[in-house]
Parts: C-alpha cells; sequence; structure tokens
C-alpha cells in the first residue's frame, strides 16, 4: 500500500506545525528553568513544579521532536564513507537502514513502552514530589506517540526513497 501524495503532504503539514509547537515549548522549557535558577538562588525557594516543567518540556520535545528532525535529514550520520557515495548508493543505504533499524526500533519502542504507559494511566500517575506536577501519565503517552510518529515518517521516507531509486535507475538506462 503506497501512501497518496495527500496524505505525505499532510503529514509534513502536521510534523511542521507540531515542530512549531515544540519550538515554543523550548521557550517555555529556558523560562522555566530561568525561573527555577531565579528563585533558589535569588529568594531561596525551590520550585520543583517549575523545575519539572522544565523536564517535561524537554521530554516532550525529545520523543516528539523524532519525526520531524528525520524528515529534515538532521539527524546524527557518520559521514565517512556516506558522502563519498552516489545519489543511487545513498538512498539505497538509506532505504536498507530504515529497513533494518529504524523500523525494528520505532516498533521496539512503541510495543515496550505501552505496558509502561498503560500502568501509568490506570494509576493516574503524578510526580513523585508533593509540589511536582500532576499527570505524568500524560507526558509518558509521549512515549508512545514519538515512535508511533517516527514510524509513519520510516514509512513515507522509505516510499519516497524507492520512488527515487526507481527514477536514478530508469535515468540510467535512457
Amino acid at each position: 500500500m503506497n501512501p497518496s501524495p495527500k496524505v505525505v503532504q499532510w503529514f509534513n503539514q502536521f510534523e511542521s506545525g507540531l515542530n512549531t509547537l515544540l519550538a515554543l515549548l523550548m521557550w517555555v522549557m529556558a523560562f522555566s528553568l530561568g525561573g527555577v535558577v531565579l528563585l533558589r538562588y535569588g529568594f531561596g525557594y525551590g520550585a520543583t513544579w517549575l523545575n519539572e516543567v522544565a523536564v517535561y518540556c524537554l521530554a516532550i520535545t525529545a520523543l516528539l521532536g523524532l519525526s520531524f528532525t528525520y524528515q529534515q535529514d538532521k539527524q546524527v550520520r557518520l559521514d565517512i564513507l556516506y558522502s563519498k557515495f552516489s545519489l543511487k548508493s545513498k538512498l539505497i543505504v538509506n532505504l536498507v537502514g530504515n529497513i533494518i533499524f529504524l523500523i525494528p526500533l520505532s516498533l521496539f519502542l512503541f510495543s515496550y513502552s505501552i505496558d509502561y504507559v498503560e500502568r501509568s494511566w490506570l494509576l493516574s500517575e503524578g510526580s513523585a514530589e508533593a509540589s511536582g506536577l500532576p499527570a505524568l501519565y500524560l507526558i509518558k503517552t509521549c512515549l508512545l506517540i514519538g515512535p508511533a510518529l517516527l514510524l509513519l515518517r520510516t514509512f513515507i521516507q522509505c516510499y519516497q526513497q524507492s520512488l527515487l531509486i526507481k527514477k536514478v535507475i530508469n535515468r540510467k538506462k535512457r
């Protein structure tokens, strides 16, 4: 089953909008950390809840930003050999890497997190700290959403890479 161009376009727009929200979360994280420092060292007051806001923002951003990072080709890559490859070789390496590594990793992370997140929801888990934030289970749900988004992005990338490989092969036949 091939994703239609409209589905791909919709997912790209969704990721772009999500990335904008995640960028705003990074600002929230920065200001909350600034607030923690100011309150602790300026007024001698420890604001556990504010520190947890920063940690939660980082967790959400890291997990939900995976697919957008991959779409933008900003992931960490060892370019020692890769940079010398032809376009066709790069596409094949990317496609094989997606199939062998990224799809199984996404599926593993998703399946491994299901029980963990479910337990958190059943317990209505909150912070371990008395003055911490409630509803930690909402944040832990990102352990499912992040890998699911990455898996969708990987399928789209595989589809697009296979089309490009076909195009490169057909161009060489001419």
